[in-house]
């Protein structure tokens, strides 16, 4: 298993050289800050590899990262305090300042009841000093971009074909991956992610007892837009609920 991760990883890391965490950390920090947050302690849920992790926990004075892969964990950049768990199923037993979710990993919740279980275990780990950031990948974003993604290269020696396609009737997006290996031969992998609307976040947020206090455009502080690609969302516990 250690092997096969180790060049899935490779494709990956490769896959996803563009992106400048720093950043991202940066404006995911601003962002928390704006919204009246504290910097004593974070908890990063499908923190994956770590790259977020990496700058934003030098901000903090506690930072803890989960992921739902023990493999992702091992090769994180996070110095310590990593765990693994399911987001729908949180071990935690402290209220931090901020809980961050990035890279649209809640769109990996396929149906509504796993978002509102994430949001209810959330919702648990909150209370008025805490902010709860995360960001997903809107469907003008599969539908513009599903094509680009059918691709192939090679990174570190290890050829791949990434194919990609969205269902728009069950806003579902697919993204399978062919891996060659030399040392371990062919390995396909497939990602499947639900392409939720703003108004069921809304609703799966509100039945949850929380509440949008900012809702951005992807990456900025600009409110968000009908042709958004994707929506950052910043949440609060709803006083109503308490």
């Amino acid at each position: 298993m250690q092997n096969r991760y180790k060049v899935t990883a490779a494709i990956y890391k490769g896959l996803m050289d563009h992106i400048d965490y720093r950043l991202w950390s940066d404006y995911l920090y601003k962002v928390h800050m704006v919204h009246k947050g504290k910097n004593m302690s974070a908890l990063e849920i499908a923190c994956g590899q770590g790259d977020m992790a990496e700058f934003l926990s030098k901000k903090f004075s506690v930072y803890f990262a989960s992921d739902l892969s023990k493999e992702m964990l091992l090769s994180a950049k996070v110095p310590h305090n990593a765990f693994v768990c399911d987001m729908r199923n949180l071990p935690v037993r402290f209220i931090p300042n901020l809980i961050l979710m990035t890279f649209d990993s809640i769109n990996y919740l396929l149906s509504y009841r796993d978002l509102k279980a994430c949001f209810d275990e959330i919702r648990s780990l909150m209370d008025y000093n805490t902010n709860f950031i995360f960001d997903i990948s809107l469907e003008k974003n599969s539908l513009k971009f599903w094509r680009v993604l059918n691709r192939k290269g090679d990174f570190n020696g290890y050829f791949f074909q990434q194919h990609s396609r969205y269902d728009a009737r069950k806003h579902l997006h697919f993204n399978r991956f062919d891996i060659q290996s030399d040392e371990l031969g062919s390995i396909r992998e497939e990602h499947i992610q639900r392409i939720y609307s703003v108004d069921e976040m809304k609703s799966a947020l509100r039945v949850s007892g929380l509440e949008i206090v900012g809702l951005y455009d992807g990456f900025s502080l600009k409110p968000l837009k009908s042709d958004s690609f994707r929506a950052q969302f910043i949440i609060k516990v709803n006083n109503a609920k308490n």
